[in-house]
């Protein structure tokens, strides 16, 4: 679908859209337990105090775990690590690519933002704004993955059935529908 969109709108006007990896609670107190010089082990142990669930901050493992606080509390180097990793949490580590999001932009992207190759990939072109900047600016943003899309577009064609009898076969629609294109111009 990348490849289509590319060819069919212009491999200026069509990038994929970048995404910023953040560094989690667990992955700043093992980055500042390197720099700090804590053997491994003891920074792998340390580390694990430390639940591991979406979105679990260090100051809320230290309420929830009475061990993490005392740890803390007793060692300074302990005290001094986790209180740089909390200023090192949510900063963003490295780029990485929207799976199946592209951005098409009505004339080359770089009128619209800055550019560069994903990594590993000099071919290829990726914004250097998130998906949210983009979408604001007005560019068409779109999703190719999109299982939740999908998952609306089954419900739609369901509903349509049940409420008017009509049986609407999605390979079969129109691409060349002016009325369609109207309501996405407008």
């Amino acid at each position: 679908m990348i490849d289509y969109v590319r060819e069919k709108y212009g491999h200026d006007q069509v990038g994929q859209i970048c995404t910023f990896g953040t560094l989690a609670a667990r992955a700043a107190v093992k980055d500042v337990g390197k720099a700090l010089g804590l053997p491994f082990s003891e920074m792998n142990t340390f580390s694990k105090m430390i639940p591991a669930r979406p979105g679990i901050t260090i100051a809320d493992a230290i309420k929830e775990n009475n061990d993490l606080q005392k740890i803390i509390q007793e060692s300074p180097l302990h005290e001094k690590l986790i209180s740089n990793a909390q200023k090192l949490e949510g900063t963003v580590r490295q780029l990485g690519v929207h799976a199946c999001a592209v951005i098409i932009a009505p004339s080359p992207i770089t009128d619209f933002c800055p550019l560069q190759h994903p990594p590993k990939d000099d071919q290829g072109i990726v914004t250097q704004f998130s998906a949210y900047p983009l979408d604001s600016m007005g560019l068409l943003k779109m999703d190719f993955l999109g299982l939740r899309n999908l998952t609306i577009i089954d419900r739609a064609l369901r509903i349509i059935e049940n409420n008017h009898g009509i049986r609407i076969n999605i390979d079969k629609l129109n691409m060349e529908d002016q009325k369609v294109f109207d309501i996405f111009t407008q």
